[in-house]
């Protein structure tokens, strides 16, 4: 009666310059090694487990063996579900306004601090979604490029829930109705 089914992803995305979708993170054309970095899409942690708990509650099971129909269609049938995904948020490249006069090109912007605050790293919803400290980050000035690398950060992770529960009840031998309720991103 019970189904636990977990993962867990350590990786570490790298690239010189090009991602997907033909768009480029480049500053300089004609150094890539001065653009190697984290990608947009890097996720260095994923943990995700999934369960399903038949309760044993009912007709045929360790509680309620001998349950009239009655009993059976109101205490019996019951089953819990759940998906958890825990994971770190995505990379980060601190962008810049184009001020360079070049064409195709992504400025960095200056990085002037860590920019990482664990003081933010709270409720997003409550501090207006900061999460570093954009203080630690500076336009270049004209005609510059700016000193930060490519996904100096990750931005904030993801802690959702799906909970779900429903109720079996067996109509005919072959034949069962089932009532279900289902939670999204249920703590949200």
């Amino acid at each position: 009666g019970l189904t636990v089914m977990t993962n867990y992803t350590f990786s570490k995305t790298i690239t010189d310059g090009w991602e997907g979708g033909g768009s480029t993170q480049s500053q300089v054309a004609n150094c890539r090694s001065c653009d190697r970095g984290i990608v947009s899409y890097d996720i260095p942690h994923h943990f995700v487990v999934s369960t399903v708990y038949e309760l044993p509650f009912g007709k045929g099971k360790t509680f309620g063996r001998t349950w009239n129909r009655a009993a059976d269609m109101i205490g019996g049938g019951w089953q819990v579900n759940a998906i958890v995904t825990l994971a770190s948020g995505n990379g980060l490249t601190v962008t810049a306004p184009n001020r360079t006069g070049s064409n195709f090109t992504s400025v960095r912007a200056n990085r002037l601090c860590d920019g990482r605050d664990d003081s933010l790293s709270g409720n997003l919803r409550s501090n207006g979604f900061v999460w570093f400290d954009k203080s630690c980050f500076a336009a270049p000035a004209a005609g510059y490029f700016g000193n930060s690398g490519r996904g100096i950060m990750h931005g904030p992770g993801t802690n959702n829930w799906d909970i779900g529960v429903q109720k079996n009840v067996r109509i005919t031998e072959s034949s069962r109705f089932e009532l279900r309720a289902e939670f999204f991103n249920a703590f949200n």
